[in-house]
């Protein structure tokens, strides 16, 4: 038996006892969620399932390339097993990008935190691309740089040692048997790093409590949820949350209210819309416009809340007034937000009330 043999063998067994401490450590984090967060358990629980996803994909990769190797591989030209061929080559690049990908979406969760915890802020006007990249970037360079380091000497490094004696050739088994004594070393750490996160997530649910002199912790949680929920808005552009901060639109004024200080299960969002245009059918959709941007937001949020209200408080230059009423709930957005004639689709909500300008 070689020392190749015996370091795969090696590799499967620890990756099969590794395999049963994540899974025991994503169940204890669900359960911490579900039983001691008090608010945004969504939010969180996205945190928990990303960092579960950075131990179990290098574990899988780790088990499917030993166990091929072992025993499905072929013997090489000498007759020597185990070998790698082309196809273990072809996994490793794939591998790569996955884990790339399952990184950075680690850090994208880690970021929408921070930055609903922060001052910092996502535009509304960024796609899901921009967006994306921009929580990252919101968690700061040292985070940027530690990301970047951490691609290079888990991944390239290997690929460098692979391509030694040139670019026109790699070395599969050298690069193979890095990557996996890497990745068994990184899984290690991050089993080990899982309690310091979980404690980090728990103190920024405490440090960032709102309402703890109130009794009922009903009241308690949904006081969270509306505060978390005009942060959010905040962060994603929607500055305009009172009377001084209004917006110009093409259409006119705007500003929204969303009511922090009630006991209803479901968010109450004032919005108050100042029209200047004379020509109704550019009121009408300058006010449907902004309304499927706040309903595309709140589909986007992360929390606890199922039902919002979006109370329309429409004022022209003359006087006249209007409004527009809307009960929704998130499982309803989607057909809003997809829709090809939005007025259309509002008029078939169940829950609105509509003026008959905007019918």
């Amino acid at each position: 038996m070689n020392t190749t043999t015996e370091f795969l063998k090696m590799v499967l067994e620890i990756s099969g006892v590794l395999f049963g401490l994540t899974f025991a450590t994503i169940t204890y984090a669900h359960q911490a969620v579900t039983t001691t967060y008090e608010y945004a358990k969504d939010l969180f629980i996205d945190v928990y399932t990303e960092y579960s996803k950075l131990i179990l994909v290098p574990l899988g990769f780790c088990f499917v390339i030993a166990m091929k190797a072992l025993y499905l591989n072929g013997p090489d030209a000498e007759g020597q097993r185990p070998y790698f061929n082309r196809l273990d080559a072809v996994l490793v690049f794939g591998f790569c990008v996955i884990f790339l990908k399952v990184r950075l979406d680690y850090y994208r969760s880690r970021g929408e935190i921070h930055t609903i915890f922060s001052t910092k802020m996502v535009p509304a006007k960024y796609g899901r691309i921009r967006a994306y990249f921009r929580y990252i970037k919101n968690l700061g360079l040292f985070t940027q740089t530690r990301i970047l380091i951490g691609f290079f000497i888990i991944l390239g490094y290997p690929i460098f040692i692979g391509f030694k004696k040139g670019l026109g050739s790699l070395d599969v088994n050298s690069t193979i048997v890095y990557l996996l004594s890497f990745l068994i070393i990184y899984v290690l750490l991050k089993i080990i790093t899982f309690i310091p996160i979980t404690t980090e997530m728990q103190k920024l649910q405490v440090k960032n409590s709102f309402a703890k002199d109130v009794v009922n912790e009903s009241k308690i949680n949904r006081k969270e949820e509306f505060k978390m929920l005009a942060n959010y808005l905040f962060t994603r552009g929607i500055k305009e949350q009172s009377i001084i901060n209004e917006k110009q639109t093409k259409y006119g004024l705007v500003y929204l209210d969303v009511l922090a200080d009630q006991d209803k299960a479901e968010a109450w969002i004032n919005i108050y819309h100042t029209l200047k245009a004379s020509d109704i059918d550019i009121d009408r959709n300058g006010v449907f416009e902004y309304i499927l941007k706040i309903i595309n937001l709140l589909y986007k949020s992360k929390n606890d809340i199922e039902t919002f209200v979006l109370s329309n408080h429409i004022t022209f230059e003359n006087k006249r007034k209007e409004n527009l009423f809307l009960r929704i709930r998130r499982d309803e957005m989607p057909a809003l937000i997809n829709a090809t004639d939005f007025a259309a689709s509002l008029k078939r909500m169940k829950n609105v009330i509509i003026n008959e300008m905007f019918k």
